[in-house]
């Protein structure tokens, strides 16, 4: 068993690098912008370079050229933007590889909310969201088959430590949600 780590906006950081270091099984970082560490000032910086260099869809395709290309069974774990592509993507019956993901923050995923995954995901939902109900979100999921959802009580990036919403608590806390997941797939 692998983990994908799929980044957000941010891309391949260090912190990033040791949060997949302390996954329990062999882990993979996949990012927006090939493994190249891109040193952005802020989120606003990180968000205007993804949306005009890479975008969503392109992520996507990204994305699923790296599972395609794995031999054995893989546990993703998605950031935001990366949240959103595991989303996009859990729709396809060729994912037969990916046993489970962990999806935290997908903001975007609202936008998408006639996809039914074919693999179970378990979406890690903010405290709140300044663009969308996070109630009505949820209770527009409900009732999808292979959803379900874990409500912290952190904000829009609070597992990377280059956001203002980090929280040393709820990454600390999620770690162990990580090993939950991995070993029990």
């Amino acid at each position: 068993m692998r983990v994908l780590v799929v980044s957000d906006i941010f891309g391949k950081t260090p912190a990033l690098e040791e949060l997949a270091k302390a996954m329990p099984v062999t882990t993979d970082i996949i990012d927006p912008y090939d493994g190249k560490f891109m040193a952005f000032k802020d989120e606003q910086e990180a968000y205007n370079y993804f949306c005009n260099e890479v975008g969503l869809d392109s992520y996507c395709l990204q994305l699923k050229k790296q599972v395609d290309s794995l031999k054995q069974p893989v546990v993703m774990i998605g950031f935001s933007v990366g949240a959103s592509a595991i989303w996009k993507l859990s729709a396809h019956m060729d994912m037969e590889k990916v046993k489970s993901a962990a999806c935290f923050y997908g903001s975007q995923i609202r936008h998408e909310l006639n996809i039914r995954p074919v693999f179970p995901i378990t979406l890690i939902l903010p405290a709140s969201e300044k663009h969308f109900s996070i109630e009505q979100f949820r209770s527009d999921l409900k009732e999808r088959d292979n959803v379900s959802f874990i409500q912290s009580r952190y904000f829009h990036g609070f597992m990377n430590k280059y956001s203002k919403n980090f929280s040393e608590e709820g990454y600390h806390s999620m770690l162990s949600l990580f090993s939950n997941i991995v070993l029990s797939t």
